[in-house]
């Protein structure tokens, strides 16, 4: 509705899944499907498309739907995905993909959402989630707490 192209990574749920919940939420989705405004790519497409996560990909992919969204005169981008894809072996390099991509974007105008699992890596590792976001939006104890940096 705003006009910004909008991307979701899915993972755990296969493409017509995700289309079956979209269309009960969003009137007119396959008008956005046909005219490319609304994106469904699988994490294996976005992050593994080398068969292995490859921060370097990611981020260019992410830098290439940003410039396709102002070509294409969309307001901007909003992208969407869950991790819980994400190994721990990729963990590292996963942070450092995620900072670099904060600081190409710091003046764009993208908004992504980040979910994270509540696996036992996630959890071992939440000061790397918490530090490497703006913004963070967790429950606790059957409540929901936000985080905005200080520095912000």
């Amino acid at each position: 509705k705003q006009n910004e192209l909008c991307v979701w990574v899915i993972s755990g749920i296969t493409r017509a899944e995700a289309m079956e919940v979209l269309s009960e939420e969003i009137p007119h989705l396959q008008r956005y499907m046909d005219t490319g405004q609304l994106q469904v790519f699988s994490h294996k497409e976005w992050y593994l498309s080398g068969g292995n996560f490859d921060g370097q990909n990611a981020l260019d992919a992410a830098l290439n739907k940003y410039s396709e969204a102002l070509f294409r005169k969309h307001a901007g981008l909003r992208i969407t995905g869950n991790l819980f894809w994400l190994d721990q072996s990729d963990w590292r390099s996963f942070m450092e993909y995620e900072n670099r991509l904060n600081n190409a974007v710091q003046n764009c105008r993208l908004l992504a959402i980040c979910a994270y699992g509540e696996s036992k890596h996630i959890m071992d590792n939440i000061d790397d989630v918490v530090n490497t976001h703006k913004y963070v939006l967790a429950k606790t104890d059957g409540s929901w707490r936000t985080r905005t940096l200080a520095s912000e």
